[in-house]
């Protein structure tokens, strides 16, 4: 009898589990933008995360964890998905170089002492929106800006984001190269870093550091394909890696910190977090450094692909907001977005890549075509699921240290 109840609830379990993923629904509900994708999983390998926000009386997260993928085996490029934890790192690292006078709106300025390093002047009095590290940021993260990336990376230093990674538990990221033409050895050569007030007056100095110990082998078996595609032409053992629930988990860890264990956890202050949070929700019209050739480039829906794709002339809802960082390289499209909406108390999280690992059309067309309508099917997709389950759930969220940043 106790066996017959056990195997029921086992059942039950199971049946209630099936049930509440919904990834397959909703790609089911608009075949005219799955269909394609998932029938051919060999073209178009994918990986989903969606994450689904339960709050209790004191307005406590709990988190319900949903899977979907079509792929084993392949090198997804990160691109720009490295810049949210070397963007956390780089506020952590303030707090330990335990300088009163050194934070993130301190000027910071970039040496030159090897190969392929370029300097920064930050001791120019009347620069209206000078290099520090909560500008760089701001810029990194509202529209991933990759000059921004490259000097908190030398502010950081090969060792210290790989340590730092691997205490907080997330040891299979790798970030090892700028983003810029800068070979193996050049990159483990990371610049001088000084700090100045605003009178231009010298605070700290950080003398240039060097990774003895090359994070990756000194003889590589890779070969290039004999039919390359997008997605094969470069070799992993000298790019960036970066999972897709590495790259989620992170996400969570920033937006929802209390959500997540201590240890897995940045130590950064309540202002630190505002400076992500801000950054990575903002539009670019929201942004305090903006050229009149930027704002050519950034259209009011850049870099919200799961939820607006690439529609340079999609109308923006101003109830919600999308806190993401994204990946477009090598045949890759990734977003990792925290979509909130303060009017309705809708929040959840979700994570998505798609690679282009085949030549049948050419690699921009691809994108076009089905890379960045899948997200934004995807996304609109989940947002319209969350919606319809309000009535479900006990209590709404607390938005209000989100939206008090705008």
């Amino acid at each position: 009898m106790k066996k017959i109840i056990l195997l029921c609830i086992q059942f039950i379990l199971t049946a209630c589990s099936y049930a509440q993923t919904n990834i397959e629904k909703v790609m089911e509900k608009y075949p005219e933008v799955f269909k394609e994708i998932i029938n051919n999983k060999e073209k178009f390998p994918l990986e989903i995360i969606f994450t689904r926000v339960i709050r209790d009386s004191l307005n406590q997260p709990m988190l319900e964890n949903h899977t979907y993928s079509t792929y084993s085996n392949l090198y997804f490029n990160p691109a720009s998905l490295v810049k949210l934890p070397v963007c956390a790192l780089s506020l952590e690292k303030l707090h330990e170089l335990k300088q009163p006078k050194v934070h993130a709106n301190t000027r910071m300025g970039t040496g030159k002492e090897f190969e392929c390093q370029t300097e920064v002047d930050a001791k120019e009095i009347k620069l209206e929106y000078p290099p520090t590290i909560a500008n760089y940021i701001e810029k990194l993260l509202s529209v991933s800006d990759n000059e921004g990336y490259t000097r908190l990376y030398e502010f950081l230093g090969q060792k210290y984001i790989k340590r730092k990674l691997e205490e907080k538990n997330y040891s299979k990221t790798k970030i090892i190269r700028r983003f810029t033409n800068c070979d193996t050895l050049q990159n483990r050569y990371t610049n001088p870093i000084l700090f100045y007030n605003d009178m231009g007056e010298l605070l700290y100095r950080q003398d240039m550091a060097f990774n003895n110990t090359p994070f990756y082998p000194t003889k590589t078996d890779w070969k290039m394909p004999e039919k390359p595609n997008p997605m094969n032409i470069f070799n992993p053992d000298y790019e960036n890696e970066m999972s897709l629930k590495e790259a989620h988990n992170i996400l969570i860890a920033i937006m929802l910190p209390e959500s997540v264990d201590f240890q897995n956890r940045f130590k950064l202050s309540h202002q630190d977090y505002e400076i992500l949070w801000k950054s990575m929700g903002n539009f670019p019209d929201e942004i305090k450094s903006k050229s009149n050739e930027e704002n050519k480039v950034f259209f009011p829906a850049y870099k919200k692909y799961l939820f607006y794709g690439r529609n340079k002339d999609a109308t923006i809802q101003k109830n919600i907001r999308i806190f993401n960082v994204v990946g477009w390289w090598g045949g890759v499209v990734t977003d990792c977005a925290y979509i909130i909406d303060f009017e309705n108390k809708i929040e959840f999280f979700v994570s998505a890549q798609i690679g282009i690992n085949h030549n049948d059309i050419g690699e921009s067309e691809a994108y076009q075509k089905y890379s960045f309508p899948f997200m934004q099917k995807l996304g609109q997709g989940l947002y319209e699921y969350e919606k319809s389950k309000l009535n479900e759930k006990k209590y709404l969220p607390n938005l209000h240290r989100y939206q008090k940043l705008w």
